[in-house]
């Protein structure tokens, strides 16, 4: 009996160009007898709709009774994302883990339902005739230059949000978009 184990030389499983992806798997040979093992390592995407492999690398290794071996590869992943190493043995026994590699850089594809338009004009319209339930109150913590309000909101008649929203003179001057702060929540909008 064999066992993969990888070891992570960053424990979240997240590296950074233009350093390579290393990945060191450890197998341990659990059989009362000395083996051979047909390794196949690959890397590929983590997309399901179009799976893609970039790197294959095979390898031979015997590992004899109760004894542990190390192997460390380095993958060159051709742009940020997320990917999965994968090891085979002997054409039976895989073992798989998801990396990420500059996943701040990831640049995704935009997809668009063939509904969206009218999904958009509908819930614009639905949303339009919902009268907004909302008390701001001025904070003491406002000054000259800036104006800070306690904003209290019902969503959906079940739920209160608190939050501040700040207006200052810049802001004053952009009059189409001042910046609102709900607990964790960050949203920039239009004010009418």
């Amino acid at each position: 009996m064999i066992d993969v184990v990888f070891k992570l030389e960053n424990s979240n499983g997240i590296y950074f160009s233009p350093d390579p992806l290393p990945v060191t798997i450890a197998l341990l040979n659990y059989s009362t007898g000395n083996s051979d093992f047909n390794l196949v390592f690959t890397l590929v995407n983590d997309r399901v709709d179009s799976v893609r492999t970039f790197e294959i690398t095979k390898a031979n290794i015997f590992i004899e009774s109760n004894e542990k071996i190390t192997k460390t590869l380095k993958f060159s992943p051709p742009r940020p994302g997320f990917y999965c190493v994968s090891c085979t043995i002997n054409d039976r026994l895989i073992r798989s883990m998801l990396f990420g590699y500059d996943p701040e850089k990831t640049e995704t594809r935009l997809t668009r339902e063939r509904d969206f338009n009218e999904f958009w004009f509908q819930h614009n319209r639905d949303l339009a005739a919902v009268q907004p339930g909302y008390k701001m109150i001025k904070s003491d913590q406002s000054t000259a230059e800036l104006d800070v309000y306690l904003v209290e909101l019902m969503c959906l008649d079940i739920c209160r949000s608190c939050g501040r929203v700040w207006s200052g003179q810049m802001l004053r001057r952009l009059t189409f978009a001042k910046v609102n702060r709900f607990l964790s929540y960050c949203d920039t909008f239009r004010w009418p």
